[in-house]
């Protein structure tokens, strides 16, 4: 091998592994911070999501809740009604042994 084929090897090499350390190191520094800022981006989502959700199953509480109070009452209620527009002779009262028209 002549002097500057030796050379010139010399230099790619060096040329190669200094492109394959600066690839190697800014992927490691970028990538570990980006990894990072993703992980935190992604716990605060899910944070957001499950904080969303636990309103949501409290609003669905209190209206179940609610709502088997108002039904009771409006049962009650209807039983009620019924009683006053029969009271009132609005309505004729059913018998059992009737068949509803």
């Amino acid at each position: 091998m002549t002097v500057r084929r030796k050379t010139f090897l010399i230099i790619a090499i060096t040329c190669v592994g200094l492109v394959i350390v600066l690839y190697a190191a800014s992927r490691s520094f970028l990538l570990g911070g980006f990894v990072k800022l993703e992980q935190a981006s992604a716990r605060e989502n899910v944070q957001r999501v499950l904080n969303a959700l636990d309103q949501d199953l409290g609003a669905v509480d209190r209206f179940t809740y609610d709502r088997g109070y108002a039904g009771d009452a409006s049962i009650q209620l209807c039983r009620l009604d019924g009683r006053l527009r029969t009271h009132r002779g609005i309505e004729k009262p059913r018998h059992s042994h009737e068949s509803p028209r």
